[in-house]
């Protein structure tokens, strides 16, 4: 099975979803208030141009955010766009949000093909659920997109207190928690840490 199949089927067996969003529960409303509010600050902090969000799912962290007005400026509002490699969630995702006119959706497999440059990286809730070297492999493709920006900080899943279990080896699709710091990706320190409304769950913000 290849990593797209994965996904696709557990948004077609609904293996994560809930009366709230079809990307379970993690991304509720109700399960991201702290989340929500850390992330509109950090946004308001780094001011980016672009976001990014890869592996975006329904996108309900921007449901309550007013992205249009969170931008360098009036005259640069931030262009949103999300990828997820589920092509029905997509155009849900779509419809849902089809009244702003800057935030873009469409399918993509964020692991093989070209992600377009942005300020601001997003990939919330993915790499827990890939082996080692899906992760890599995602990394370096991350990084390969952006090597013309220079200015592109990535803000991804990180878990805090998991010493004896992070980046276990797993199949792909059953969930491990996933640190960068330890090995085998040995990341430096992040500069910041967003933590979640779920304890020891984390976003860690790293400069590329």
């Amino acid at each position: 099975m290849s990593h797209t199949q994965c996904f696709i089927d557990y948004y077609h067996q609904r293996f994560w979803a809930t009366d709230h969003s079809s990307s379970g529960p993690n991304s509720t409303l109700e399960h991201t208030v702290l989340l929500r509010s850390r992330l509109k600050s950090l946004i308001q902090k780094l001011r980016p141009r672009s976001i990014l969000d890869l592996g975006c799912g329904d996108a309900n962290l921007f449901w309550e955010m007013d992205l249009e007005k969170m931008g360098p400026s009036r005259a640069y509002p931030i262009e949103y766009t999300g990828f997820d490699c589920v092509p029905d969630l997509i155009l849900q995702t779509q419809k849902k949000y089809q009244d702003r006119p800057h935030m873009h959706f469409d399918c993509k497999d964020i692991l093989t093909e070209p992600l377009p440059p942005a300020d601001l990286i997003l990939c919330r809730d993915v790499t827990h659920y890939l082996p080692n070297d899906l992760i890599t492999q995602l990394l370096e493709n991350i990084r390969r997109s952006q090597t013309k920006t220079g200015q592109t900080h990535l803000l991804i899943t990180h878990n805090l207190y998991s010493s004896l279990s992070a980046n276990d080896v797993t199949v792909l699709g059953i969930f491990r928690p996933v640190n960068l710091t330890y090995p085998p990706f040995s990341w430096p320190m992040p500069l910041e840490i967003l933590e979640e409304d779920v304890y020891g769950k984390a976003l860690a913000l790293f400069k590329l």
